[in-house]
């Protein structure tokens, strides 16, 4: 897949991963199986935005392999090299507490959604999307201004 996307994206997915690069306590997330991968934050949020594409393109032609390799593609996304802090523009302080929250509401209903999207109803299929949406859209509204 490429990777060509210039535009920090879902901070959120890749909160997680990176705090626990930075060598914080927390809660098992998806951060314990994520290793660095050589790429930027911006090319990593770039390939989840993709991804999510992915899965809205799939949930509205009905195309469940297509939901279940964004899914999985969100589940398992590799971690930016540097890890957040430099991201973060407001909040910082709520790091600890609110990413383990938030790589639950991501990363395990991604899990959750490609291990059932070849036999869930397409209905809650797309509400599964809904919450993963929901999760990007609250950590950017928390740790960033209206970049």
């Amino acid at each position: 897949m490429s990777i060509r996307y210039a535009f920090p994206f879902a901070l959120l997915l890749v909160a997680a991963p990176a705090f626990a690069q930075e060598g914080h306590d927390h809660h098992a997330t998806h951060a314990d199986h994520a290793a660095p991968s050589g790429l930027t934050m911006k090319q990593v949020m770039g390939d989840l935005a993709a991804q999510l594409g992915r899965i809205q393109q799939g949930l509205l032609s009905g195309n469940r392999y297509m939901v279940q390799q964004g899914a999985e593609a969100i589940a398992a996304h590799p971690a930016p090299d540097g890890g957040i802090k430099p991201y973060v523009k407001k909040n910082a302080e709520r790091l600890k507490e609110t990413i383990p929250v938030m790589d639950r509401q991501v990363h395990q209903t991604a899990t959750e959604l490609a291990e059932k999207a070849m036999t869930a109803p397409m209905g809650e299929l797309a509400a599964m999307s809904a919450t993963i949406t929901g999760g990007c859209v609250g950590c950017h509204d928390l740790f960033r201004d209206g970049e």
